[in-house]
């Protein structure tokens, strides 16, 4: 990413108003690497909740 930031900013270092659309295609960029990466098979890190009981409610009135 940082390599990538670099790029698009050299080439895109003109007006100073392609500061925001660059920032928005690199949040972009990456959040579409995160969703690959969460649809891979094998994404989950390990992490498993386990013993998570039985949920309940408490109403409490005033």
């Amino acid at each position: 990413m940082a390599a990538l930031s670099v790029v698009f900013l050299v080439l895109q270092w003109e007006p100073i108003n392609r500061i925001p659309s660059t920032v928005a295609a690199l949040a972009g960029l990456t959040a579409v690497g995160v969703a690959v990466r969460a649809a891979l098979p094998g994404a989950v890190c390990g992490i498993q909740a386990s013993r998570t009981g039985k949920a309940t409610s408490v109403v409490v009135t005033g």
